[in-house]
């Protein structure tokens, strides 16, 4: 095993890598596996079909909570291909069991299945279950409740049709990480996690299977990083402007 190499974006499967890391190398995890949706795929480079969704969860939280030291945050939306999976999963896990956050989306996908003159009923809401082996509080670097309200993502990328809400990962980045620590995400994708970790100076480590969308989020945290440091100088020389510290000789 060895030490994570950190801000660094790691290929490959992500149960592969976790097992070379030390125990507690991060201080928390946030994560958004796939769905296992098995219709209504929305990735191009990447067949969201487990034939085992409910093992390939246990294994990647167990791996997650040896990493990590505090939190372990993973977001799955239950759903008609993977509820059973998912209440196997949680009820495994209920020794770790912290607390959970529900995304409430003002604006969710109608669903539009009919059978025998009845409707699907649409699916408005997502959870962020929070696990922890550090112990059972569930607490917040601020006052917040255990919900949030927000209309779904607008913004897509190619190939890439589930990325996670910019503003809901800042939510949990910011509230629910350790301030200044480091923060792990095995399933990166197009980089949302990292882009959150810059707004609010932590660190991360992605893990991401397809080398497309590897590169997409190295662009994404690249372009974000060099747009926090061009507005940190501005504030920086608007500091020296205000405390007349030019010379204009």
């Amino acid at each position: 095993m060895s030490v994570p190499q950190l801000n660094k974006i790691y290929l490959g499967d992500c149960l592969e890598v976790l097992k070379t890391f030390d125990n507690d190398s991060f201080d928390d995890a946030f994560t958004s596996p796939p769905y296992n949706r098995k219709v209504g795929d929305k990735y191009k480079y990447y067949r969201d079909n487990v034939s085992d969704y409910y093992k390939l969860l246990c294994d990647v939280t167990s791996e997650l909570l040896r990493v990590t030291k505090h939190n372990v945050i993973i977001n799955i939306q239950s759903m008609v291909d993977n509820k059973r999976d998912v209440a196997l999963w949680y009820a495994h896990f209920a020794d770790y069991i912290k607390g959970r956050v529900v995304w409430c989306k003002t604006n969710p996908q109608p669903g539009n299945n009919e059978r025998n003159g009845l409707r699907s009923v649409t699916n408005g809401f997502e959870d962020f279950y929070v696990f922890g082996k550090d112990n059972t509080d569930f607490v917040a670097n601020q006052r917040v409740v255990n919900y949030i309200f927000t209309p779904i993502n607008s913004k897509h990328f190619e190939g890439h049709g589930a990325v996670m809400k910019e503003e809901i990962a800042d939510f949990f980045i910011a509230n629910f990480t350790t301030r200044g620590g480091a923060v792990i995400d095995p399933f990166f994708g197009c980089g949302t996690t990292g882009v959150s970790c810059v707004h609010f100076n932590r660190s991360y480590v992605g893990i991401e299977l397809v080398e497309k969308y590897k590169s997409m989020a190295e662009t994404r945290i690249y372009n974000e990083t060099s747009k926090q440091s061009l507005f940190s100088n501005m504030s920086e020389n608007l500091d020296d402007y205000t405390q007349g510290s030019f010379d204009f000789s």
